[in-house]
């Protein structure tokens, strides 16, 4: 595991401290930039449409994970299709190498916020699961304008 130490450096370690993060960025380990992307919305039965709202995602891969968030803001005239929800891995990733749990938050247009975790794109279904079961237009609450749906995790990647 990565520890961050702070500490004061003398001129006789400054050698050191410079090889040991060369190391670590040569094993993908490194302070680059997140990547954005857009995130493909889908439904089991029928596709939603973000319309007015927006949608965004971004994302890094250190070694075999990828991290990555993404925001949903559903707008007045956002479309919620049917059936269970499922969101696209960025670029090449599109299947993970392993189930996934990401942390989701969706927070009603007064800002109350219902929690949950679902199973993401490795899962055999590639759908979004809450504990109450599938994530889709009606669960775990009931979208509408200005709503939003929050992603957050990583997911091991082939």
């Amino acid at each position: 595991a990565l520890e961050a130490r702070v500490g004061i450096i003398g001129s006789a370690d400054t050698a050191s401290l410079t090889y040991r993060i060369a190391t670590l960025e040569g094993t993908g380990v490194s302070s680059t930039a997140w990547a954005t992307y857009t995130p493909t919305w889908t439904g089991a039965s029928s596709n939603p449409a973000i319309g007015d709202g927006t949608i965004a995602g971004r994302y890094k891969v250190i070694g075999k994970t990828l991290f990555l968030h993404i925001a949903i803001t559903m707008g007045a005239s956002t479309t919620y299709g049917s059936g269970g929800w499922s969101l696209s891995l960025p670029g090449s990733y599109t299947t993970a190498a392993a189930f996934a749990v990401v942390n989701g938050t969706a927070y009603r247009t007064n800002h109350s916020p219902i929690t949950w975790v679902f199973g993401g794109a490795g899962s055999s279904t590639g759908g979004m699961y809450a504990s109450g079961g599938v994530v889709s237009a009606t669960a775990p609450i009931t979208f509408a304008t200005s709503d939003l749906l929050l992603l957050s995790g990583s997911i091991e990647v082939a």
